[in-house]
């Protein structure tokens, strides 16, 4: 029922009517809406709406399947909707055929490739993110090539696992992470039991159909597209300043009841060279630094990129859609270039996408098609996991040089009791937590790890159409080839590391780690798998 409304006030008008469908049924719920405002109310049993506006205001009433309608706000409104046929003539796919959202009774929701585009991301899966209701998302990881989504549908329906069946025009895959936007024509998602039914246990999670795009009848259709897009760290934490941070922590060894000789206090003379970084004149940058590490392990912004050719056409009897795509996603680390360490150090993912799918009519009752994707996936990240770099650049301390020693470094270099020249470049870590890894140096310093994943997959499909038996009766045979590969390409190393010591009056810099007085050398090795999967079904 609409609220009470308040008595009309000077420039406001009381707007009332009643909503209803073309045989002139009241329609209950309908949304009454003030023309660009958030203001509205809705109509009750009767179909009778009552609402408080300002004068001249034009209403906006709208209704699911009806196509909403604009009018002009005044009193005993009378307002006819009409059915939306696009809407309700809508084919939705849902299990082995199609069906019109009219007749639909499953649970099922469903968004077109058009709208999958509007997501500029480099992971199809990603798209769905809030587009379809029921459908929960979460990603653990932004790093390119490791960026899977895990889907829940409705919660979790089994013990062994969440995971939906995920089928691309018929065929089960195990992930659609692979997929080139542009070549899909929509995707559904099946929720319930009796939209699931026809797949038994395997449907138990859900199921998400993708459909693929088909050709159609005309002259030959070319089109390009190209994407570049800003990818960016989606909450990033200002970290404290040295002298603040030096601070808090002489106020944290007070409140600890530590007496205020402990070496670990920071002295007058320390705190007054971290206060000259306020200044903008600091006093000893080298020995009283004031790093900021989320900037140096981190970029402002990483690019993408989305590049596409799309060939489409046919005649009566044959029909062809061809699809190349490619797709560039840079990674968020700050790292040095590949001419000083000698190899690319970021994260980052080359994707290569082929699709062609053609249509034959072979007779009036027979058709064939013959549909071939593949992929080739370039990934490359640091040897050691980059997913501690994050958390390890918020406990990494202000006061700490590096990452690496400076040009103008005014400290000499201690070993084995002798002084010399520190040259420059050469990788710094924490004095108080030497042994512990250097976010800097496990990210440019321990090698790297190439992933190139690469997937042929090719459907043949035989339809005979049994019209001439009755309507609608059809047969079809499916057969399905599959054959994915993976190469790992590994090269390691181990990295020296310095601190500069300043417990004494003249600092130096140190070895972390005397037995690694120098880097070593990288250490490549390969690994290699391949899987090859068929499908063989009728319908």
């Amino acid at each position: 029922m609409p609220e009470p409304q308040a008595k009309a006030t000077a420039g406001q008008i009381m707007a009332s009517g009643t909503v209803e469908d073309s045989s002139g049924e009241p329609l209950i719920g309908a949304s009454v809406m003030v023309a660009g405002t958030s203001m509205g109310s809705t109509t009750d049993f009767d179909g009778n709406f009552s609402i408080k506006v300002p004068s001249g205001s034009k209403l906006l009433i709208s209704y699911v399947g009806y196509k909403p309608i604009e009018v002009a706000a005044g009193e005993h409104l009378r307002v006819v909707l009409t059915e939306d046929s696009e809407v309700l003539d809508e084919v939705v796919v849902v299990g082995y055929g199609t069906q019109k959202k009219t007749t639909l009774t499953g649970a099922v929701g469903g968004v077109k490739g058009d709208e999958v585009l509007k997501s500029p991301v480099a992971n199809i899966q990603q798209s769905l993110t809030g587009r379809i209701p029921g459908l929960a998302t979460t990603v653990t990881s932004g790093e390119p090539g490791a960026d899977d989504v895990t889907f829940w549908l409705r919660g979790a329906g089994t013990v062994n696992g969440t995971a939906p069946l995920i089928l691309v025009d018929g065929v089960p895959r195990d992930n659609m992470r692979v997929i080139d936007p542009r070549e899909v024509e929509s995707i559904s998602v099946l929720k319930d039991a009796s939209a699931t039914a026809v797949f038994g246990v395997r449907g138990a999670n859900g199921v998400i159909l993708i459909t693929t795009k088909r050709g159609k009848k005309g002259k030959l259709e070319v089109s390009a597209s190209f994407e570049y897009s800003i990818q960016e760290i989606a909450h990033r934490e200002k970290t404290l300043d040295s002298y603040t941070f030096a601070l808090l922590k002489n106020e944290g060894l007070r409140n600890d009841g530590i007496v205020s000789t402990d070496s670990r206090y920071y002295s007058e003379a320390d705190l007054a060279a971290y206060q000259s970084w306020l200044t903008g004149d600091p006093t000893d940058p080298v020995g009283h630094p004031n790093t900021n590490w989320m900037d140096v392990l981190f970029r402002d912004y990483a690019p993408q990129t989305r590049a596409n050719v799309v060939l489409n056409g046919g005649s009566e009897s044959t029909q062809y859609f061809v699809s190349a795509g490619y797709t560039y996603q840079g990674g968020m680390f700050n790292v040095p270039s590949k001419d000083k360490v000698g190899y690319n150090a970021n994260t980052n993912l080359n994707r290569y996408n082929f699709r062609s799918n053609v249509d034959h009519q072979i007779s009036k009752y027979l058709k064939a098609s013959l549909d071939i994707s593949s992929y080739i996936e370039k990934v490359n990240k640091p040897a050691r996991s980059g997913d501690n770099i994050y958390p390890w650049a918020y406990v990494l301390r202000p006061t700490t040089p590096g990452p690496v020693t400076p040009e103008d470094n005014p400290y000499p270099f201690e070993y084995n009791g002798q002084l010399s020249e520190m040259a420059p470049g050469m990788l710094v870590v924490d004095e108080n937590g030497r042994n512990d890894p250097s976010a800097y140096g496990n990210l440019t310093r321990t090698g790297y790890e190439k992933q190139t994943r690469a997937g042929v997959n090719v459907i043949g499909n035989l339809i005979l159409d049994l019209s001439f038996i009755t309507p609608g009766l059809s047969t079809r045979g499916l057969v399905s080839f599959e054959s994915k590969a993976n190469t790992y390409q590994f090269a390691a190393k181990d990295y020296a590391a310095y601190y500069l010591d300043r417990t004494q009056e003249d600092y130096v810099w140190k070895l972390a780690d005397v037995n690694k007085p120098e880097d070593g050398e990288l250490s490549p090795a390969r690994a290699h798998s391949q899987a090859i999967l068929s499908t063989f079904s009728g319908i």
